[in-house]
């Protein structure tokens, strides 16, 4: 999926873009991940980053189509064309490293459009698949 390009030495400029993202949104979280070992605290920062910008196209500015768009950027990362931005090039140097699975990834971007449309739910089904998709992926 990934070519060996990318790797976390040659990306520290996109996970240093990555890590400044959590520190000013999760001051907790940041703390708490800096203390790991580098590269497995700079491959959380990626994750979160990625996490962060599909939850402020929602938050902020509910555009349906900016979430498609990064949706599109996961397909073609997914498919190892890797988006010229920070979070993927960072992303791409996390999935070769570690085992990763990128199913979560499209999991998250399901939930934001879920609640790009929040309904109550009306099953305790429904309220599992909410909490699965969207309470779950904190």
């Amino acid at each position: 999926m990934i070519n060996n390009q990318y790797t976390f030495s040659s990306q520290q400029t996109d996970f240093l873009a990555c890590e400044k993202i959590i520190k000013h949104h999760s001051k907790t979280f940041y703390f708490a991940f800096s203390k790991l070992p580098k590269e497995q605290a700079q491959s959380i920062f990626a994750i979160y980053a990625f996490c962060r910008e599909a939850d402020d196209i929602v938050d902020l500015t509910k555009d349906r189509a900016k979430l498609e768009a990064l949706y599109q950027k996961l397909v073609a990362f997914e498919q190892g064309n890797i988006p010229n931005e920070p979070i993927f090039r960072a992303l791409a140097v996390v999935f070769q490293h570690y085992p990763m699975d990128i199913a979560p990834f499209y999991d998250m971007l399901e939930g934001q459009a879920k609640d790009l449309e929040f309904r109550q739910s009306k099953t305790l089904d429904e309220l599992k698949e909410y909490a699965y998709y969207v309470a779950g992926r904190g």
